[in-house]
């Protein structure tokens, strides 16, 4: 992951949704999500995203919370309300604060 990687911490309807149209626009993504199994099928079979503004799949880099091992710049969360605390708990570690 680079420095200019944008981090979707949430690989669900709205995460995936806004993480497939930033890959789309060329922005380099990493999709986060806690369910493991979403996270395979992303892996293995991409991001398929259908609705009435468009169809199309892409290539989708999805990994478990416990697997960033990078710094992240800029994290798009994209959780459900209840889940917001936690969230943000698992990713600080992952934080990379830096002074302007």
């Amino acid at each position: 992951m680079n420095s200019d990687t944008i981090v979707i911490w949430g690989a669900g309807a709205m995460g995936g949704s806004i993480g497939a149209w930033l890959v789309r626009a060329g922005q380099p993504v990493l999709f986060v999500d806690t369910d493991e199994q979403r996270a395979r099928v992303m892996r293995d079979a991409g991001l398929k995203i259908f609705g009435a503004v468009d169809e199309f799949s892409l290539d989708a880099d999805c990994v478990h919370p416990s697997d960033v091992t990078s710094e992240i710049t800029t994290v798009f969360l994209a959780v459900k309300a209840h889940h917001t605390e936690a969230s943000d708990q698992a990713s600080k570690p992952c934080w990379l604060v830096t002074e302007s």
